[in-house]
């Protein structure tokens, strides 16, 4: 009976497991897109092209990526999805390109 108990044990761990691996697979788009902003702001590329001193007062999506606006500058930063070979959250990184200055 003993050996019974913990297989029955071990067989719900790997079912509630392997459950909660497919749920976070299932999310709604709003959690890519939270994911994608935080990495954006979060990212020390964008403190390195926008310059530390830079106070950012807007940041918009596009159908490429996000466009952060600062007082002095504007920049383009692509998100670019990788491939996944399987089922899950979806795999990104951010493309900056050169900031613009605003006239």
């Amino acid at each position: 009976m003993k050996k019974f108990s913990r297989s029955l044990f071990l067989g719900a761990l790997f079912c509630f497991s392997t459950a909660a691996f497919h749920v976070e697979a299932l999310l709604p788009p709003v959690y890519e897109s939270v994911s994608e902003f935080k990495a954006l702001i979060t990212s020390q590329e964008l403190t390195i092209q926008m310059g530390s001193g830079e106070m950012i007062r807007d940041i918009l999506r596009d159908d490429k990526g996000f466009v952060v606006t600062g007082l002095r500058h504007t920049l383009k930063v692509d998100v670019v999805y990788d491939p996944i070979s399987h089922p899950g959250p979806a795999k990104f990184h951010l493309v900056f390109h050169q900031p613009d200055e605003i006239e």
